[in-house]
């Protein structure tokens, strides 16, 4: 019979057989699945949808070994008309159900398990192609998660079909629309929902057979492989495909999972359920012991006893904690079950062991300090409070206090707050370690020194010392500032002058405020409202400003020393071109703001007094002469101090900056000065002062010919 071809009646009878055995599987699953949703906590979280698609096979097999899963319809082209009617009423129910779900499939998407902006997301779902599922290197099957299974059921295949990016070969067969498709017998045109296109692999894929894979290894169809259906020669497999048994049971499983997942009855949905059930007990267990544990520390209450322990042995005192859980645990149903858990099994996860206790008290700790620190940045300024003590092992503690002003902008108010920050423990108590221990806690706590505006210590020599002691150490770090912080300190005043003299005078002539206050801020006024102050602010304002800039530049890791040597000596010639006008500058504005504010210009003129020997009396200076001679003063100082400092930098520029000047090198415009200073190079390394400028030049010459 093996070597004979089957007859019709052959045929039809494999076919009858089939179809009662795909319907009896089909009883079988849902069997099998309604018993596993019914028992109580009788599912268990590795159970897969994709395991219980497989089983199936294995059921029908044991029930009917006739079954053969490589019957197809291609093997049944003699079928009459009787049975194709009663497949197109199979495949028009199965078409219909799926335009039924596409409602509750958009429905179901608000529920997606990632975020599509996330890096974690998958390819797959991030371009919605099917090529980038990861597939096995041995039987070339997808591998796929649960997770990503259900996202992918719940998304629906539409989006992964792309039939809009078909590909268009010229001269050559490709996959077109007419393949999504499938005209019935009664003429309907239905869409063909499980066929897929990858644009990357540039591929045919089956959604089902894809995600619930149930064909034997040696009869699996291109469909469900990692290539896919690349071959467009042949649209008859389409048809083959689809009317596979192994197609039609992967199918049938997705659409049930489909109907689970949109539901929430699936196996998934309740083991979720029953996850986010337990999370919740658990966090309402936890609140509960943090909540005592916090009212224990706001008190200053101890949290331990003589006997730790739910079920003491003796009449110990099992400490404020536990006798603060029992006592609320006989009002809180969740609490007194809890405990009693707790006591019937003992060594249980119970979190009221000393260690949690200690780590709560550290995470609330934490949380306190993060936030005082926050309010500490916030207020800028601040001052410290610092002294040590020793515990009772003997061990030296630092206390660290930190004194700021909190301004609550929406009450408008105004608060001195002194915030108790932790203890440090210190090794040794010279000036020079506390330094240490206390820049290095600053610098953790992310609180910049250069704000500190008040220190405040005991008595002792080693900590208020004015010669050497931690006071004057400190003192001595916040002055070794940058140009850039004096910059900004400086343009903060001169740009804001006239909003700050309308304060100061404003908060003098304010009866609200204390006397101290007053005349505090009418004595700063008065410092302010002189005309060499404002003489200068603008003279500095100007001067800090230039010289940030170059600073700035110099801190440039890719900066050479050729050009920080021009860098400064181009600052040296600005300031000598700014030397008498920048000074006439100063005093004609501030001059001009002095008539605005009514302050008084000229003064006494003071005369010095003779020494032994003097005939001539001091020529007295006006106050515009004496405040232009000591800005002149500083524009001296500044061009002697650059030219002393940074003496061996232009010496070492002088010798070797010809050679990083590559823009020179490379042209041949100024040939004397390369010659030039090639004999002062050889010079100062006593070579040969003819040989080698020579040979330099001419690889010089050479090279620039070869460009």
């Amino acid at each position: 019979m093996s070597g004979r071809k089957r007859s019709g009646a052959q045929n039809r009878k494999r076919k009858r057989e089939a179809e009662i055995a795909f319907k009896k599987s089909s009883v079988l699953l849902a069997a099998n699945i309604s018993s596993l949703e019914s028992e109580d906590g009788g599912y268990q979280p590795s159970v897969l949808e994709h395991d219980v698609g497989a089983n199936v096979e294995n059921i029908a097999v044991s029930e009917e070994n006739i079954i053969q899963t490589d019957i197809s319809v291609c093997a049944e082209r003699n079928s009459d008309n009787t049975e194709d009617r009663e497949t197109q009423h199979s495949d028009e129910s199965v078409e219909s159900n799926e335009e039924d779900n596409i409602s509750g499939r958009e429905a179901a998407n608000n529920k997606t398990h990632y975020d599509v902006q996330s890096d974690a997301v998958p390819d797959v779902l991030k371009f919605h192609d099917v090529g980038y599922l990861d597939f096995d290197e041995v039987t070339k099957l997808p591998k796929v998660p649960q997770s990503l299974r259900d996202e992918l059921i719940t998304l629906g295949p539409i989006l992964f079909q792309h039939t809009d990016n078909l590909p268009s070969l010229h001269g050559e067969r490709s996959i077109t629309s007419a393949w999504f498709k499938r005209r019935l017998a009664n003429g309907e045109e239905v869409n063909r929902l499980w066929l897929l296109y990858s644009p990357i692999n540039k591929a045919a894929y089956c959604f089902c057979c894809l995600l619930f894979t149930s064909s034997p290894s040696n009869s699996r169809a291109s469909f469900e492989l990692k290539n896919g259906l690349n071959k467009w020669r042949k649209p008859e497999k389409l048809k083959c495909h689809e009317n596979n048994l192994s197609h039609r049971r992967a199918f049938t499983t997705w659409k049930e999972a489909e109907r689970r997942l949109i539901d929430g009855t699936g196996i998934a949905a309740i083991a979720q359920a029953q996850i986010h059930s337990e999370k919740q007990r658990w966090r309402d267990i936890l609140q509960r012991i943090l909540t005592c544990i916090k009212f224990s520390v706001s008190q200053n209450l101890a949290l331990r006893g003589h006997e730790e322990n739910l079920n003491p042995r003796t009449d110990e005192n099992v400490g404020n904690f536990l006798a603060l859980i029992k006592l609320i645990a006989q009002f809180d149903p969740v609490l007194a079950k809890h405990v009693q858990h707790a006591e019937q099994n003992p060594g249980s996860v119970s979190y009221l062991s000393p260690e949690i206790q200690n780590e709560f008290i550290h995470i609330l700790a934490s949380t306190v300090k993060s936030q005082l620190l926050q309010d500490i940045r916030k207020s800028k300024y601040y001052g410290i409070l610092l002294d040590s003590t020793p515990d009772l092992g003997h061990r030296e503690q630092l206390s660290q206090i930190i004194r700021f002003v909190d301004v609550n902008f929406q009450t408008k108010q105004v608060t001195i707050k002194e915030s108790f920050l932790g203890y440090i423990e210190i090794h040794s108590k010279d000036a020079a370690s506390l330094e240490k221990v206390i820049v290095e806690r600053l610098k953790s706590d992310a609180i910049s020194l250069a704000d500190c505006r008040a220190q405040c210590y005991d008595n002792a020599a080693v900590m208020a010392g004015h010669i050497s002691g931690l006071q004057q150490r400190i003192l001595k770090r916040e002055s070794a500032t940058r140009w850039s912080a004096r910059l900004e300190a400086v343009r903060a005043i001169f740009e804001g002058l006239n909003e700050l003299v309308q304060l100061l005078e404003k908060l003098s002539e304010d009866s609200t405020m204390t006397p101290e206050t007053r005349s505090g801020a009418e004595q700063l006024q008065a410092c302010i409202l002189k005309f060499n102050f404002i003489v200068l602010l603008q003279f500095w304002n100007t001067v800090l400003g230039k010289i940030d800039r170059v600073q700035k530049r110099l801190q440039d890791p890719t900066m050479n020393f050729k050009e920080a040597a021009t860098d400064i000596e181009s600052l040296e010639q600005e300031f000598v071109k700014l030397r008498d006008d920048l000074s006439q500058a100063a005093v004609e504005n501030a001059k001009t703001k002095c008539t605005v504010w009514g302050v008084q210009v000229n003064r006494r003129i003071r005369q010095r007094k003779r020494m032994p020997g003097e005939l001539e009396k001091d020529a007295g200076l006006s106050p515009e002469e004496e405040i232009v001679r000591v800005m002149k003063n500083v524009f001296d100082r500044l061009q002697q101090e650059m030219s002393t400092r940074f003496s061996r930098l232009k010496d070492l520029n002088t010798k070797f900056g010809f050679l990083l000047d590559v823009k020179t090198l490379l042209s041949d415009t100024d040939e004397d000065a390369i010659r030039r200073d090639c004999t002062d190079f050889a010079n100062f390394y006593d070579i040969n002062s003819h040989q080698w400028p020579r040979t330099f030049h001419q690889n010089w010459r050479l090279q620039n010919a070869a460009q």
